[in-house]
């Protein structure tokens, strides 16, 4: 099927068709503008044998509502190019954790990120008596400032799995249950965290991890690894493995935002979930189209009278979704002693005076080389106290950039994301440090863009004055 040559016509009588996103030789996902020029996606099948139970599937789907869940806001059947399909009109996702993957595996922080809102998209399912049945790292996705999960493939409990593949639970082909996810959620977590899924020798049951998985979660991995879906795991069981011990408990930050990669394969994302995701989830982003060079010497740093001139940094990105006509839910409300939700992905839109919570900063011994690059009106300037542990996560390179607004004393008085990244790990503490920064007093308020860029090797701050 040429799927392109779809391209431009219109579903249901106002989506039209804008791009194809991907897909396969029966299905294709497409960006379709809304009626108001609103985004939207819109799922494409060729009609079968098995349409109709499809479209019951879809039907339930409709009646969903969480926060972290992709809306789904109609379905049915329509006719193009000769061709009959079933279309499905979903939330529109900017970003998915399975884009991050190829570059890196996330990080633990990034992971007990990413993980809350998941967990508790499945528990609402769970206790709707419905299965979600196709979680894996493509259906993580970042929409709407939310890490959300797919919606379109969610079954009821007893249903058997049409399409089976590497995440799907031994026993769905006879039919999924809750556990099922649980298993699911195993083959899931193991590639975050390791690239790589879980494998198993003949004739054994049990689950052989990657070398690279982290000790903390090789027991909870195990766990929802076990063929026996009656013997599993739970997601309280997963909750209680993430929570920290309380001597090295930080406040929870929210989730893992996988921002779009710009490689030559087109990779998008979190993380990534990052993300998040996860994720942050979550995905270190790569801002450039070719492979990035590791950092040169300090040589490199400018002096003030080296520095540049200030530019105008462009407005962040304003993205817009399909309008649904259903509320939008408020999200669930958190026990004290349970992770924060998120509050995700994209570019932020924070009050100018919001506070954020960030995680401890630890120590730094012997730092690599940081290059900091100011105009003279930069009086102090602090960078973000990132562990070197943390920073040897990085591939690449990860830039995240904060506005902030300085008064007349040159004082920061407030302060959003231009651009988050990938990790929100990384941008609290990078929001954390642009806050510290002094300025030269004026004769009037100013605004800032503060751009700094994190690479394996080091951290570099670029500051640029903005109009207000």
């Amino acid at each position: 099927m040429n799927w392109k040559q779809l391209q431009g016509q219109s579903v249901d009588g106002g989506f039209q068709l804008v791009e194809h996103l991907g897909g396969t030789d029966k299905s294709a996902t497409f960006l379709a503008a809304a009626p108001g020029g609103a985004k939207a996606a819109v799922k494409l099948v060729i009609s079968s044998e098995d349409a109709g139970q499809l479209l019951a599937r879809w039907k339930v789907s409709e009646s969903l509502s969480h926060p972290h869940l992709l809306r789904v806001f109609r379905s049915g059947t329509c006719e193009l190019s000769n061709t009959g399909f079933l279309f499905l009109v979903i939330e529109y996702a900017e970003e998915n954790l399975s884009q991050v993957l190829p570059q890196r595996g996330l990080a633990l922080e990034e992971v007990r990120e990413m993980l809350p809102p998941v967990l508790d998209a499945l528990d609402y399912l769970h206790r709707e008596g419905l299965v979600h049945g196709e979680l894996k790292p493509g259906n993580i996705m970042a929409a709407s400032d939310q890490l959300k999960l797919s919606s379109d493939g969610v079954m009821r409990v007893g249903d058997p799995q049409l399409h089976t593949g590497p995440y799907t639970a031994p026993e769905a082909a006879s039919g999924v249950v809750p556990a099922s996810d649980l298993w699911s959620l195993g083959v899931t977590l193991t590639e975050v965290l390791t690239q790589r899924r879980p494998t198993w020798d003949p004739g054994s049951t049990l689950a052989q991890l990657p070398e690279n998985t982290p000790e903390q979660f090789r027991v909870l991995l195990q766990r929802c690894l076990i063929q026996n879906p009656e013997l599993r795991g739970t997601l309280a069981d997963v909750r209680e493995r993430l929570r920290p011990p309380a001597a090295l408990a930080a406040p929870a930050s929210p989730p893992t935002s996988f921002r779009k990669h710009r490689s030559p394969l087109r990779l998008v994302v979190p993380a990534a979930m990052a993300v998040v995701l996860i994720g942050a989830f979550l995905a270190i982003s790569h801002n450039s189209d070719t492979p990035v060079q590791p950092e040169k010497a300090a040589s490199e740093a400018q002096t003030p009278s080296q520095a540049p001139p200030p530019v105008q940094s462009p407005p962040p990105s304003v993205l817009t979704e399909a309008t649904d006509p259903r509320p939008t839910p408020e999200p669930e409300k958190t026990e004290p002693d349970k992770p924060q939700k998120l509050e995700v992905l994209v570019p932020e839109r924070m009050a100018a005076n919001a506070s954020v919570p960030t995680p401890t900063p630890q120590p730094i011994s012997k730092p690599a080389k940081t290059i900091v690059r100011e105009t003279g009106a930069v009086v102090h300037q602090v960078l973000p106290a990132v562990p070197p542990k943390a920073m040897r996560t990085i591939n690449g390179k990860v830039r995240v950039q904060v506005k902030v607004l300085v008064n007349r004393e040159g004082d920061v008085v407030g302060s959003q994301f231009l651009s988050r990244g990938p990790s929100r790990y990384f941008a609290d503490l990078t929001m954390q440090a642009a806050r510290e920064w002094k300025f030269r007093p004026a004769s009037s308020e100013q605004a800032w863009n503060l751009e700094f860029e994190f690479r394996r090797t080091g951290i570099t701050a670029k500051p640029s004055q903005l109009d207000r």
